[in-house]
């Protein structure tokens, strides 16, 4: 299929990128005024689930990955879409490439001055520097493995007080005390510099950009009023689900727990008895509502079972958030692909455990006004939310 562009008029396009520890991705997609995303071509490529090697050189087998990708993104480009260009190249990163942080800035002033830039500006790269010592810290006691130089892709102020009394702006106004808590999102630097030097080799005029994906999903969330202040999340990866309290619209504390589609399809492929491209047919079938009635019985049976493993780690990596906060019941679900969207049909929404009960929501496309035709290059909903962040990003 061509896609013919208007008029003779340059078709700018945009290239998602995601990163996972076992998979690269990339998607390709064309944003229209007033419509929804276009996809236009998608690939992924898997990458060794054991790997043995040091960062840098896994940061070497996924640039070297990310660039057949983006070359093949390239052709398609320019044997099917007329007069396309390539505007944008974004690279969303997931843990453990993701790493966050918050950190808390106190301020005095004894004499009553005013907050002014400066002062703030130095403030809040005195907690950067803690958040990166931190992290080296912390990679060095529970691996005693080194870590590469941080790059910092996204930081944010929230909870400022002022003298006691919470504020939303403080710039140039007059204090004593000033704290606030600083967000930060950052990924391996080298990582970050490889990856720039792949897309301008082949993107010269591209504009090149990083962010988490969970950055990405919350600021999506944030736009969608239907959804409450305080609410838990969990996205699935390939290689993992990620869970996170979100308080007022802030993430405040994540854990990751092994338990993602690739395991999910492990799981069904040992609950059958066969293997994972086996498995992986049934599953399609499954879902087309193809299997005869025997081997329905016995792939749905799979489904539940797999479901309730999935259950207790999600409910263990709850147990460990509450260590610490206050649990909001609702947690939505965010899917990598239609197979984790199915898994959720055999887990009940409503559940129970030792830290109360709760509400699972799996999130769908139309939940951000997203309507994809059927035959798109997308197959979950966790790129829905990529394209729908970038849509209408200002």
């Amino acid at each position: 299929m061509k896609f013919l562009s208007s008029r003779g008029k340059t078709r700018p396009v945009t290239i998602n990128v995601l990163l996972c520890k076992t998979l690269v991705k990339v998607l390709v997609f064309e944003i229209l005024e007033g419509k929804a995303p276009r996809p236009l071509f998608s690939k992924e490529k898997a990458l060794s689930k054991n790997w043995q090697g040091t960062d840098r050189e896994l940061y070497a087998a996924i640039t070297s990955s990310v660039y057949q990708l983006l070359h093949e993104g390239e052709k398609f480009l320019q044997k099917n879409v007329s007069e396309s260009s390539v505007s944008r190249v974004v690279f969303f990163y997931t843990p453990p490439f993701a790493i966050y942080g918050n950190e808390q800035i106190s301020i005095h002033s004894p004499k009553q001055t005013e907050l002014d830039t400066k002062t703030l500006e130095n403030a809040v790269l005195e907690a950067k520097k803690r958040f990166a010592a931190g992290y080296r810290r912390n990679i060095k006691e529970t691996t005693g493995g080194s870590v590469s130089r941080l790059a910092v892709v996204t930081e944010k102020l929230s909870f400022a007080v002022l003298d006691g009394y919470p504020v939303s702006d403080f710039l140039s106004r007059s204090y004593k005390s000033f704290s606030a808590e600083l967000s930060l999102e950052a990924v391996p630097a080298d990582m970050l510099q490889k990856l720039m030097d792949v897309a301008h080799s082949l993107f010269h005029y591209a504009e090149l950009s990083h962010l988490t994906v969970r950055h990405a999903v919350l600021d999506v969330l944030a736009q969608t009023q239907t959804h409450p202040q305080n609410f838990l999340l969990c996205t699935i990866f390939p290689h993992a689900s990620s869970l996170y309290s979100v308080e007022n619209k802030i993430a405040t504390r994540q854990i990751l727990f092994p338990y993602g589609t690739d395991h999910i399809l492990g799981a069904i492929a040992k609950k059958l008895s066969t293997t994972r491209t086996v498995a992986h047919s049934h599953a399609l079938l499954y879902r087309d509502q193809k299997l005869h009635n025997t081997a329905e019985g016995k792939f749905s049976e799979a489904l539940k079972e797999v479901g309730n493993e999935w259950t207790k780690q999600f409910t263990l990596a709850r147990q460990k958030l509450s260590e610490r906060f206050t649990l909001a019941k609702s947690v939505f679900i965010l899917s990598f692909d239609w197979l984790d969207i199915m898994l959720f049909t055999s887990i009940p929404s409503l559940g129970l455990d030792s830290c109360g009960e709760y509400t699972l929501t799996p999130l769908s496309s139309t939940s951000f006004g997203e309507t994809l035709t059927a035959d798109s290059q997308v197959q979950g909903n966790l790129e829905v939310v990529l394209m729908h962040y970038l849509s209408h990003a200002q």
